[in-house]
């Protein structure tokens, strides 16, 4: 990843530094501010953490931030580092633009308050419940309204995949749930219709355009996800205009500015608008620049204009 972003910064003369959110904090120094962090190695994108041996904490060279000249793209934020969302937060609030913005992040962060955004904008999507305590499974499933098999999966803090499972019967739906609260009583589970598909398309968005194409196949095998981290290959195809247009609204929905629009195609793709899956407010370009190349370096160059600082 870090290699593919030198590469497109390079390219459109701007500089990019790494920071991790361990051990990050603000500085302000001759009426500037600054950001402060631990050095990142190059090639393994990893900080470097103080030790416990009373030795003296190294730091990066700090650096300096203002509203006209930085841009933060910043990763996903754990539901449990309250603080890092904070200082982001406050650094949105002093006038800095954060590609996107927390309350997109906040929307985007729960898969079920994600759904009810899109419902809102007269979107299709998977028919979705919550379970709300480790009994609740036949209730939600009666309030799904669709067979088994059915997805169980988290709310929040699922990546690559991990977290979603495919259930074939009440059996194993309500023993899977009482398992996992017994981990977490407090778990924010869902529980959500089965489509099947043969590959489901990830759509990056830029304001009011889509910029680039990912197909995603399912994993070969028994498996039905599709993530490309988790083996599923991905290809370059095109969109309908109505897809274009789902995908469009879905960002607009959530408040997004750079998001990837998760979409399952419907079986008339020019008449039928696809279901819309997940929309992603840290959508990785690593995967999608690998058949859309040139991809991150035109995301770059875009935000090089200030007047797409909004």
């Amino acid at each position: 990843m870090m290699d593919t972003m030198d590469k497109a910064a390079k390219s459109s003369g701007i500089n990019v530094h790494y920071v991790d959110y361990n051990g990050v904090f603000l500085s302000n120094k001759n009426g500037k501010v600054y950001i402060n962090y631990f050095p990142i190695d190059d090639k393994t994108g990893e900080y470097k953490p103080p030790n416990s041996k009373g030795e003296k904490i190294e730091y990066a060279e700090p650096i300096e931030i203002d509203q006209e000249n930085t841009l933060f793209l910043y990763r996903d934020l754990p539901a449990d580092r309250r603080h890092w969302k904070d200082m982001l937060q406050a650094l949105e609030l002093r006038g800095h633009f954060l590609l996107n913005s927390i309350e997109c992040q906040s929307i985007c962060g729960s898969k079920y308050l994600t759904d009810v955004y899109l419902r809102n904008a007269g979107l299709r999507t998977p028919k979705t419940v919550r379970i709300t305590h480790s009994e609740d499974s036949e209730r939600a499933f009666k309030e799904l309204k669709s067979d088994f098999p059915v997805i169980l999966k988290l709310s929040q803090g699922t990546i690559t995949g991990v977290g979603v499972v495919k259930i074939d019967n009440m059996r194993t739906l309500h023993t899977t749930v009482q398992m996992m609260m017994m981990l977490d009583k407090k778990l924010p589970l869902l529980v959500q219709e089965f489509i099947e598909l043969d590959y489901d398309i990830r759509a990056m968005v830029l304001h009011d355009e889509v910029i680039a194409v990912m197909k995603r196949n399912v994993i070969k095998g028994a498996d039905f996800r599709s993530n490309i981290s988790l083996g599923a290959e991905p290809e370059k195809m095109e969109l309908t205009e109505l897809e274009k247009e789902v995908s469009i609204k879905a960002s607009k929905a959530v408040g997004g500015i750079l998001t990837g629009v998760d979409l399952i195609p419907s079986k008339d793709r020019e008449k039928e608008p696809p279901y819309v899956l997940e929309v992603n407010s840290n959508p990785g370009l690593t995967g999608i620049e690998k058949i859309n190349k040139g991809i991150t370096a035109m995301v770059f160059k875009y935000f090089k204009n200030r007047d797409n600082w909004s």
